[in-house]
């Protein structure tokens, strides 16, 4: 018999109101790939990630960048094809040059192309593009790489007054939160369990989903997307915040994952990298030790903030509380200059629990994602 210990006090989360499991129960894949491809070290992402600079009803200007590789010993000079497919196929947008790669080397490449009038993503309509990027010989005649990510053409922007608009239009979000074990599977669901579960909320009336308290599969974020259901994904950074610059560093590598590898689901709208931080820790920590741990988790959602708009500056940036006095220093320790009562009026009561979503200020008005 093996026994696994999954305490580790470097690792979040620490705590947590859900089961916490270990071992490998999603899947895996060996990948074999040519000299030539699209980085796969990326933080296990796709490699390839997509923005909308500008997006409206007429038009959409679209980013896409990545990393090309070279594990040659020759200089390799090739084709690099993105392309803008429809939900037929057919492409729409197009960008097609010649790209050098040094021997043993890389080039990270941006390329911009235009929509128009584009079919714009919803939750009553979720059209879904898709941007296929193709690395081949100098001819163009053989495929040394191709991925493709899913494109959903649509902007937001959120406002005290105002609350939640979607493609401009007033949009009330009637959320869920979400945690991914079933019986009797614990949390080694298949892809069709993730999908039932996006499709009865849906047809419960739920347009926005908080996938509580941790990244999670792949297929639950497709689903999202096809089915038009907006998202908020977290870290499980929950509760306990250990002192030390491990823990940093394993929360910090835990944000980039998230945001690296579901960057292109147009579904996500927020990013999360706290959930009631420190609500047991008034309990169990003598009183006049407190400032030093709030002091700590302070710090380390600052740096995490600024991590995620380094990351991502097009996206809400959030964290849960339940103590609301602490968050209100929180916030205001956090982004000084921030309102807090603008910020405590724009929130929203999730249905597992009375907390509060704080949006930071660096996204209040922002207008458009991909």
């Amino acid at each position: 018999m093996v026994h696994v210990n999954n305490q580790n006090d470097r690792i979040p989360p620490l705590s947590g109101d859900f089961t916490i499991f270990g071992g490998i129960y999603r899947n895996v894949w060996l990948i074999s790939a040519a000299k030539q491809h699209i980085s796969l070290t990326d933080y296990a992402s796709t490699g390839i990630y997509v923005d909308l600079p500008s997006v409206s009803e007429d038009r959409a200007e679209i980013s896409v960048r990545g990393t090309l590789v070279n594990r040659d010993v020759r200089r390799a000079v090739l084709k690099l094809d993105v392309e803008v497919l429809d939900t037929d196929g057919k492409t729409v947008a197009q960008s097609l040059r010649s790209v050098r790669i040094d021997a043993d080397g890389a080039f990270a490449f941006k390329e911009r192309l235009q929509l128009e009038k584009p079919q714009l993503w919803s939750p009553d309509s979720p059209y879904l593009y898709s941007v296929k990027v193709s690395l081949k010989d100098v001819r163009g005649k053989v495929l040394k790489d191709e991925t493709r990510v899913p494109l959903g053409v649509r902007w937001f922007s959120v406002d005290a007054q105002e609350g939640f608009k979607l493609n401009g239009e007033p949009l009330k979000l009637m959320g869920a939160c979400r945690h991914q074990d079933q019986m009797p599977m614990g949390i080694a669901l298949s892809d069709e369990m993730h999908r039932r579960d996006m499709q009865l909320l849906k047809d419960m009336g739920v347009n926005f989903v908080r996938l509580a308290h941790y990244p999670q599969d792949d297929a639950v974020l497709r689903a999202c997307d096809e089915l038009g259901m907006l998202v908020w994904e977290e870290i499980p950074v929950v509760d306990l915040i250990a002192l030390g610059d491990e823990f940093r560093a394993n929360a910090t590598s835990a944000l980039r994952e998230m945001i690296r590898q579901h960057y292109n689901h147009p579904s996500v709208i927020m990013w999360g990298y706290m959930n009631e931080a420190v609500i047991q820790l008034q309990y169990r920590v003598k009183k006049q030790r407190l400032n030093g741990f709030y002091e700590n988790t302070l710090a380390l959602a600052r740096h995490l903030e600024e991590t995620l708009k380094r990351e991502d500056p097009y996206r809400l940036s959030t964290m849960a509380y339940h103590a609301i006095r602490f968050t209100i220093k929180s916030v205001s320790a956090i982004s000084p200059t921030f309102p807090v009562g603008t910020f405590i009026r724009a929130g929203m009561r999730t249905t597992s629990s009375l907390s509060t979503a704080l949006w930071t200020k660096s996204i209040v008005n922002t207008r458009t994602v991909r």
